[in-house]
């Protein structure tokens, strides 16, 4: 899901400003396993062959969104080798995104590992520039974890306890002695729950916590804190309506794994009136 609203989040921002306009693209960086967590398939593909179409559409939506134009390359991929979400198709249509400096294509002839997104209401696969698809010559420690994973019992959720005490701003790092500092605030323990399934990791002396084997499906995700401590939103609350992005929340393929950093803060006592 992140990586999807980045991409969106880029490519609305080159339509925005103009193609010409924008001179680079770049993709939050991410761990190998992270790619697997969030695509709808994952497969080793050769491409048949491809060809570019233009289409007129509206962004976010059909209703309200802004009408745009933009080019899409759609390739006949041949199934080679399935690891998540294709059963017993011998090829599929796969589109990717063919604009600007954030041109991503696939070339005829030569074989990938695709991480690909399937739309719930088209059915149609796409593939794009930090989906993380990669040729299979270049793409080997890919093609190692997902075939490890091919039986995986479930998913990994994984990640670091940081304490900010100088500011609001996430940390992207932990800092020195981070642990003790938590260890201090009695902070311990990260919930994953749902309706029907709870699990506690600790956190651990290097400040980070792990989950192993979680089956498919969505879960809250939390640190248990004392009283006048909160973490830090990825998005302000009205932004993620807007993306319909549910806060506090992983949504586990069983496959793969998910990266999630807590920056822990103090909260702000609000001033009486009167």
């Amino acid at each position: 899901m992140k990586t999807r609203i980045l991409w969106l989040m880029i490519f609305l921002v080159a339509i925005l400003l103009g193609f010409e306009s924008v001179s680079a693209c770049s993709c939050v960086r991410r761990e190998t396993c992270e790619f697997s967590a969030t695509a709808s398939a994952v497969f080793v593909g050769k491409v048949i062959d491809s060809k570019i179409e233009e289409r007129n559409y509206r962004y976010p939506d059909e209703t309200n969104g802004v009408a745009l134009k933009a080019k899409f390359q759609v390739s006949r991929v041949e199934i080679k080798e399935s690891f998540l979400g294709i059963e017993n198709e011998k090829e599929i249509v796969i589109e990717t995104d063919n604009f600007s400096s954030c041109f991503f294509s696939l070339e005829q002839g030569i074989e990938y590992v695709i991480y690909a997104h399937k739309d719930d209401k088209t059915g149609k696969y796409s593939t794009g520039f930090c989906s993380g698809t990669k040729p299979v010559q270049s793409g080997g420690e890919d093609l190692e974890y997902v075939r490890s994973q091919k039986n995986a019992s479930g998913s990994t959720v994984k990640g670091f306890v940081a304490f900010n005490a100088k500011n609001k701003e996430h940390l992207f790092e932990i800092p020195q002695s981070n642990f003790l500092t938590i260890t201090k605030l009695g902070i311990s323990t990260v919930l994953l729950e749902n309706k029907t399934d709870k699990y506690t990791a600790k956190i651990e002396n290097d400040s980070t916590y792990n989950f192993q084997n979680v089956p498919k499906g969505k879960y809250n995700l939390s640190v248990i804190l004392p009283k006048g401590y909160k973490t830090l939103d990825d998005y302000n609350p009205a932004v993620a309506k807007e993306l319909g992005i549910e806060l506090g929340v992983v949504d586990l393929t069983g496959f793969g794994c998910d990266v999630n950093n807590f920056t822990v803060v103090k909260t702000i006592a609000k001033k009486k009136r009167g």
